[in-house]
């Protein structure tokens, strides 16, 4: 960002009105957010189970979302009229689209055949690639807002010298075909609902309001800040409840108990993926301005 010495505002009780100048519309895309479960065995000795230790389940999730498009709006912000926003396009022009996946597969059938131990699993898999202009064929788009702005750091003593940029994404859909689940206890195959829902807030550093003037949306992508991301693909098993005891060496905070008396535990990691090496860790890449 480019600084001035003067302020961009003519009250120091107004928002900064930034912005105003710049481009009708820009598009974002985010980085790929993914969690991977891992299940392990926690107990031994019991007939035709695995040892404790034994990996018997993973799953993969991830979000992402490219392309979206935001259009320049004048709203009010924190009591300030006449601000400039970028609010998310809905309908067709919108060009985004958000992309999710599943993979996953846990012990699920365990027992003797004469001298052998028969074991199967519960597997489901599915994928979304989906347009963010709106609900087509078997895609829901169920909720969908969003806003990037500049804001009083403060908003209860907006004194014009304090601003951040913040960015505020929800989105959820789903797909009632994008599911298939295996269970080997009733060997049937399903096709289901696959369902998303990404929570997504990124709060650029706070900054004086002279640091604002002359930029655009594009310049926050020099500028540091933190994220807040949450963001789950469902449509079967749960691997993370309920709550129980730590198991010895495999100690972690949550387990599963498949019946009859078989206790899981349950790891978990997360990962951003980005491939634009001007990305800024978590935002792929704004563009569009002028």
């Amino acid at each position: 960002m480019t600084a001035t010495y003067r302020c961009c505002c003519g009250e120091p009780t107004e928002c900064c009105k930034v912005w105003c100048e710049c481009s009708d519309t820009i598009t974002i895309s985010l980085c790929k957010r993914s969690r991977t479960t891992e299940v392990y065995a926690c107990t031994s000795g019991l007939d035709c189970h695995p040892a404790a230790g034994t990996l018997i389940g993973s799953n993969y999730e991830a979000v992402e979302v490219s392309n979206l498009k935001l259009q320049r709006v004048t709203a009010t912000v924190e009591g300030c009229t006449g601000c400039c926003v970028y609010d998310v396009v809905t309908g067709a022009s919108q060009t985004g689209t958000i992309k999710a996946w599943r993979d996953g597969y846990l012990l699920w059938c365990s027992e003797r055949d004469g001298d052998e131990c028969v074991t199967g699993n519960k597997e489901c898999l599915g994928s979304i690639n989906a347009p963010l202009s709106g609900s087509s064929g078997n895609w829901g788009l169920n909720t969908f807002t969003g806003r990037l702005q500049v804001q009083c750091c403060d908003a209860s003593s907006c004194s014009g010298q304090s601003y951040k940029a913040s960015l505020s994404l929800h989105i959820q859909g789903g797909n009632t075909v994008a599911l298939t689940t295996t269970d080997c206890c009733t060997q049937t195959t399903t096709q289901g609902t696959l369902a998303v829902e990404l929570f997504y807030d990124y709060d650029w550093d706070c900054r004086h309001q002279s640091r604002w003037v002359g930029t655009c949306p594009c310049d926050l992508m020099d500028e540091p800040g933190n994220d807040t991301v949450s963001f789950s693909v469902t449509g079967c098993f749960d691997l993370q409840t309920p709550v129980c005891p730590a198991c010895g060496d495999y100690a972690v905070p949550t387990c599963l108990v498949d019946p009859p008396v078989i206790e899981y535990c349950v790891t978990n990691a997360a990962g951003v993926t980005c491939t634009n090496p001007n990305n800024n860790g978590s935002i792929e890449d704004i563009t569009g301005c002028v």
